[in-house]
């Protein structure tokens, strides 16, 4: 794609240089030159630095060597597709395996402090997959219809970028092959792992064969099967598709994830709204009779005034159910729009901060009752007790 400026000029004085020494006038050697397609500058110049004796012949010149037909646009196409094809093996990646972790469980991995769903990484992914997919489809087409001519020959650029592909897709092939067996003789050899395993298989060979065949069609000009060319295509093709497809069937509507935004904007309020009320609980030694007591308290305030007021007795509900001197009991309720995704098939999800856990929730009214103790505060310790820190 680039070229070397000091290897065009001393192959131009060369040209110009054995024809001198024929005795070819300065005129048809410029004017053979100019047809050939160099630059009038550069011919200039280097007739400038040369002998240029007049003589009267020069009608058998050969043919003049053909300038670099590279240029700054062969090298964005260039690094454009491989940065989109970098996005793009991601982006697959990323899809593929989010709906294999969706899909199949596996106990060993079924745990944690909060429940998180894939959602999010799953609509990135379709989303750089719908834009980056045909840019970078259009310029491979450019690319080797460029390259596609007999005479045509690319930079050392393309050819380094090029095998640097290959290179990376073969250690990702021969990675993932180690990956399987030393998986097998551990004894952790899962079906979640052998579809993860396949994926990164599938998506590095459709690469590596692609890159193949081009450099056996642009470098060392060989004839190609189409049908083999159309073949690799169409499976990238199948398998992109497949995979937006795939996205936009697990991964929620848009509709969906905005509500699914709102209910986790009110699981953070929940948990602020029970973690003020048990502070409160702490420190007075009973139960704030509703939220306009916490929102009157310079104190516990915190735990309400991020919620608009017409949404508390509305959205968020708390009631007392009983307290005695040092214990109490309330009831919390939030309405939530959606359902939580994939409520069903994540039952390992723990209750985060050690409270109730709201990630799971259906669509509605979903209430939880809490315990909460008053505790003993020093003051109400004996004189002369030690205090234990």
């Amino acid at each position: 794609m680039c070229y070397n400026k000091n290897n065009m000029s001393k192959e131009l004085k060369n040209y110009i240089d054995s024809l001198v020494g024929r005795n070819v006038p300065r005129e048809q050697i410029k004017a053979k030159l100019l047809e050939a397609g160099w630059d009038e500058k550069d011919i200039s110049k280097a007739m400038e630095e040369l002998p240029m004796p007049p003589a009267p012949s020069g009608d058998d010149m050969p043919e003049p060597p053909r300038p670099s037909s590279h240029s700054m646009v062969d090298i964005f196409i260039n690094f454009f597709s491989f940065i989109l094809l970098i996005i793009i093996a991601i982006s697959i990646g990323t899809l593929l395996f989010s709906i294999i972790d969706q899909y199949i469980q596996d106990p060993v991995f079924e745990f944690g402090y909060y429940y998180n769903d894939n959602t999010r990484s799953i609509h990135y992914a379709t989303a750089a997959l719908i834009v980056s997919f045909p840019l970078y489809f259009w310029a491979m087409w450019l690319w080797l219809k460029k390259f596609s001519g007999a005479d045509k020959a690319e930079s050392k650029v393309s050819k380094w970028t090029t095998y640097f592909i290959l290179l990376v897709s073969a250690l990702v092939i021969i990675g993932d092959l180690i990956s399987i067996i030393f998986n097998f003789l551990e004894g952790e050899l899962t079906n979640r792992f052998i579809f993860k395993a396949l994926s990164v298989l599938v998506i590095a060979g459709v690469i590596f064969k692609f890159y193949y065949l081009e450099r056996k069609m642009i470098q060392y000009k060989k004839s190609v099967s189409s049908w083999k060319l159309k073949a690799v295509i169409s499976i990238a093709i199948v398998l992109v598709a497949g995979s937006v497809s795939a996205g936009f069937v697990v991964g929620t509507t848009p509709g969906q994830a905005r509500l699914q935004k709102i209910d986790n904007a009110r699981i953070n309020n929940v948990y602020n709204l029970s973690s003020a009320i048990e502070s409160f609980a702490h420190q007075n030694k009973r139960l704030p009779v509703d939220f306009q007591e916490l929102a009157r308290s310079a104190t516990f305030g915190w735990g309400v005034n991020q919620i608009t007021p017409d949404e508390l007795g509305k959205i968020y509900t708390y009631k007392i159910n009983s307290q005695t001197g040092t214990t109490g009991s309330y009831e919390l309720c939030v309405f939530f729009e959606a359902a939580s995704v994939n409520k069903e098939s994540s039952p390992a999800a723990i209750r985060p901060y050690g409270g109730t856990d709201w990630y799971l929730h259906d669509a509605g009214l979903n209430c939880h009752d809490y315990q909460v103790s008053f505790g003993v505060t020093p003051a109400d310790l004996p004189t002369g007790v030690p205090l234990k820190y």
